[in-house]
């Protein structure tokens, strides 16, 4: 992040010194502005996510602070891959007299390879949920209907995402088809992670993880495992070839991919040891 300082590891900028630019959403946890004057790892455009009081309240600053500073201590590769497929978090914002209350956190900004222009003409964050639907809606709101062979090419840009991501400690755990992004536009499909301040980092959660509704774990398991995030990848996957928002039958991926359907059907397995890595 060009003009960030450090505190404690992590990297710290005033509130006072943003220039804010246009909002860019807002959400049940906080608000998001673009920022003007400032590129993370001098090159991608930034954003503020800025905390409502309540996400405030129930905010673990030391693990996000932790988030923060665990870009930069990690080989340059990694931190370069991770800043370019998830909007991490890159410096804390903060504010009051001795500059230690935390107001929330600067990422990167979505790529403009992860927007959707519809039919009608809204630009809109390509979420997964839009590829959640019959081809019809496909081909008359979204104005694209992915290929089979496009699909799996998600699948495997997801699936080697949360690998790399495990990896470094990193459980998605609301893994769900709206904070997941997609492109199709570059020579492979690719995939984007948002509110990765939702993510745990070694065990240990900036704020209480939540499951998004049907995409729930079975029998009241908790979200904080790599298993909980095969399940999710593993309902994402089946859902894609069922064309549905809800769903859990393989036979659609199956029919494309007995040995695909199959691993399919073990991620979504109660007992979480029978799953597969993503």
């Amino acid at each position: 992040m060009t003009g960030a300082g450090t505190g404690a590891g992590a990297a710290r900028i005033a509130r006072s010194d943003l220039v804010l630019g246009r909002p860019l959403g807002d959400g049940g946890q906080g608000r998001v502005w673009a920022v003007e004057k400032r590129l993370v790892n001098r090159t991608w455009p930034v954003a503020f996510k800025e905390y409502h009081p309540k996400a405030l309240g129930e905010l673990r600053v030391d693990v996000l602070e932790r988030m923060v500073a665990h870009l930069p201590s990690r080989p340059a590769s990694e931190g370069r891959w991770l800043a370019g497929n998830t909007a991490w978090p890159a410096a804390l914002v903060t504010d009051g007299q001795d500059g230690q209350d935390v107001r929330g956190f600067l990422m990167r900004q979505i790529p403009d390879d992860y927007f959707l222009t519809l039919q009608g003409g809204a630009r809109k964050p390509a979420g997964f949920e839009f590829l959640l639907n019959p081809e019809a809606y496909l081909r008359n709101v979204v104005g694209v209907v992915p290929s089979p062979r496009q699909l799996f090419g998600l699948l495997l840009a997801l699936a080697e995402t949360l690998d790399r991501l495990h990896g470094l400690g990193v459980v998605a755990g609301d893994l769900s088809p709206k904070n997941l992004l997609f492109s199709l536009s570059g020579p492979r499909p690719g995939c984007f992670l948002i509110d990765c301040d939702a993510m745990g980092l070694h065990g240990a959660w900036a704020l209480e993880p939540v499951q998004t509704p049907a995409w729930q774990l079975p029998g009241g398991e908790r979200a904080e495992t790599r298993q909980g995030d095969t399940y999710k990848f593993a309902l994402l996957a089946v859902r894609l070839f069922m064309h549905e928002q809800q769903g859990q039958d393989p036979a659609p991926l199956r029919a494309l991919d007995p040995a695909v359907g199959e691993l399919a059907a073990r991620g979504l397995s109660a007992d979480p040891a029978r799953r597969p890595a993503p």
